[in-house]
C-alpha cells in the first residue's frame, strides 16, 4: 500500500476495495492457510488450471461458431 496508485492512503480498507488490483496481492491466507505466498500458487498446479481454461475456451468458441 505504499505505491502511487495507493498514494495519500486516507483509509485502508476503502484502498483495498477501490484502489488495490490483483497485481498488488504478493500474499493470501485464508483461515490461517498460505494460498499465495510470494506471488506463486501453493494450493493449485497453475498450468494445469491454465491448460484447462484453454481447453474450455476452445470448446466454448466451437459452440458458437
Amino acid at each position: 500500500m505504499t505505491g502511487a496508485r495507493q498514494t495519500p492512503l486516507y483509509d485502508p480498507l476503502s484502498h483495498l476495495v477501490y484502489v488495490a488490483r490483483g497485481s498488488d496481492v504478493v500474499t493470501s491466507i485464508v483461515h490461517g492457510k498460505a494460498l499465495m505466498r510470494n506471488r506463486k500458487v501453493l494450493t493449485l498446479n497453475e498450468s494445469r488450471v491454465l491448460e484447462d481454461a484453454r481447453n474450455w475456451a476452445e470448446k466454448v468458441r466451437g459452440a458458437v461458431k
